[in-house]
């Protein structure tokens, strides 16, 4: 079914017109928003809340909306475009699911996705760590302060020393709990999803903690997708030299398949700081540059194992 995206040009306003599978077009009538309810997140192109959805059954179900802020050509472009990457790229047990969306009035254009119950990744870990329910399960290493130093002996881990410590992990969960264990298997996730992105020649260009929700089973879905492209080389190359860089951007500034993973080095560094700390603080691209080309490094995070 089509829909139709704005693009402006002076004063005027042309509508291209665009190709989306019936099995995702929602009618608008069929999404019941709770105004009373804060919204779930905001950035420049749109703002996100949450909803509920009148399946086919008639059965109500709880989505996560996202539409265009202030109805403005360039917002309405990216979540177009954003809907129909997100169409292409399918079901993936750790990709956010497209449901559906609204592209039929390019006025009120929205995408519906499923609802991830935690919220972004960095929000919760940072919510664990002020309220104490963040468990490290490193209990010694064979290492000192010195990130640069060599170990000979592995970290070692509760489970390996406190009998039963692995078979209390559901009665950990059920209390709210997160521990290194949880860390490592978000980062592992992230990872698969990644590798099925990179699989298809697409580049996220986002990667980072606060695009990372989290299902109340403890999975996690990449979200985000308003700075990705597809690509048939591996490359993207942007039309705006203006274009938006992330501070986690790799140093030469090449938008690449290999770029993502230097992103995804620095999620993980923000993964075992708890989404508490900011990588490469106060820096500007110049000096950020600098810094990684002087042969400086970010320090190790506090809760990694020192294997990482």
């Amino acid at each position: 079914m089509n829909g139709r995206t704005l693009e402006t040009f002076g004063s005027c306003v042309k509508y291209d017109t665009i190709s989306l599978n019936p099995r995702y077009q929602i009618p608008k009538d069929n999404i019941e928003r709770d105004k009373k309810a804060a919204l779930l997140g905001e950035g420049f192109y749109g703002v996100v809340y949450a909803a509920k959805l009148k399946d086919e059954n008639g059965r109500k179900i709880k989505v996560a909306v996202k539409e265009a802020k202030k109805n403005k050509s360039i917002q309405v472009k990216a979540i177009q475009d954003e809907i129909t990457l997100l169409a292409d790229i399918g079901e993936h047990e750790y990709i956010l699911q497209l449901i559906g969306a609204v592209t039929t009035d390019a006025a009120n254009i929205c995408m519906i996705t499923e609802f991830c119950e935690f919220g972004s990744l960095d929000n919760f870990l940072k919510k664990k760590k002020e309220t104490k329910q963040f468990i490290s399960e490193i209990i010694s290493t064979a290492y000192d302060n010195d990130w640069t130093s060599t170990y000979t002996d592995p970290t070692r881990y509760k489970a390996k020393s406190e009998p039963g410590w692995s078979a209390a992990y559901n009665s950990r969960q059920a209390l709210g709990q997160v521990t290194t264990s949880d860390l490592l298997a978000f980062g592992y996730q992230i990872a698969s999803g990644m590798i099925y992105l990179h699989e298809k020649n697409i580049i996220h260009r986002d990667l980072a903690l606060r695009n990372i929700l989290l299902k109340s089973n403890f999975k996690i879905k990449i979200a985000d997708f308003g700075l990705s492209r597809a690509t048939s080389n591996g490359v993207y190359v942007p039309s705006d030299r203006g274009v938006y860089l992330p501070n986690s951007t790799a140093p030469d500034g090449i938008i690449s398949l290999k770029s993502d993973w230097w992103m995804f080095g620095v999620l993980i560094w923000e993964l075992f700081e708890l989404g508490d700390n900011q990588p490469f603080k106060n820096m500007n691209t110049i000096n950020r540059k600098k810094f990684l080309e002087g042969g400086r490094r970010l320090e190790h995070p506090i809760y990694a194992p020192r294997e990482m």
